[in-house]
């Protein structure tokens, strides 16, 4: 309680541990920033030396995930920037550290987030792929017609390839379902 923490995760497999916590800290988000206090999230290796660290005005929802590929070990969080809308980033460990692997900038949703493996033509053993991440990005609640950007894995970062209009993609699914009930 005294120290404000919010979340803690842990990580291991058969070489590797790792544990992160999410605390609430009485220093600026960023410099110049006029808010005094932030959200820091640490990553720990099992030697207790901070390997990866991070500041803003909100940290959560904090989960392990596999998009390289089925052995990866990625980590994705949400973090607010102060607005209505949250951003993704997504940790890769690499070389004894964790390094970014998507651009926070791009990442900006409201309507939630998900990955999934590359099922579409021209791809052989898909699930050994690495797998899309789809954002649905209705910017600050307003959008009537929210977009769902996709990201694909390129030059060893997660990088947004299009995006298609939320209500085509309903639509879509609304027809494969009935024309699959028929």
């Amino acid at each position: 309680k005294e120290e404000k923490v919010s979340e803690i995760k842990t990580w291991e497999d058969a070489e590797k541990s790792f544990y992160g916590v999410i605390r609430r800290v009485e220093e600026p988000p960023f410099d110049g920033s006029d808010f005094k206090s932030s959200d820091k999230f640490s990553i720990y290796d099992e030697s207790g030396k901070i390997i990866y660290e991070t500041k803003d005005f909100g940290i959560k929802n904090i989960q392990s995930v596999r998009l390289t590929n089925p052995s990866s070990w990625e980590i994705m969080f949400e973090t607010d920037g102060g607005g209505t809308d949250n951003f993704l980033k997504i940790l890769d460990y690499k070389d004894g550290k964790f390094v970014e692997i998507i651009d926070e900038s791009e990442t900006q949703f409201r309507g939630g987030y998900f990955d999934l493996i590359q099922y579409r033509n021209g791809m052989k053993s898909p699930y050994f792929k690495p797998s899309q991440l789809v954002v649905i990005q209705q910017i600050g609640g307003a959008d009537e017609n929210p977009s769902a950007a996709l990201f694909r894995m390129k030059d060893n970062k997660f990088q947004k390839v299009g995006s298609i209009e939320m209500q085509k993609l309903g639509d879509f699914i609304e027809k494969q379902i009935a024309e699959n009930n028929k």
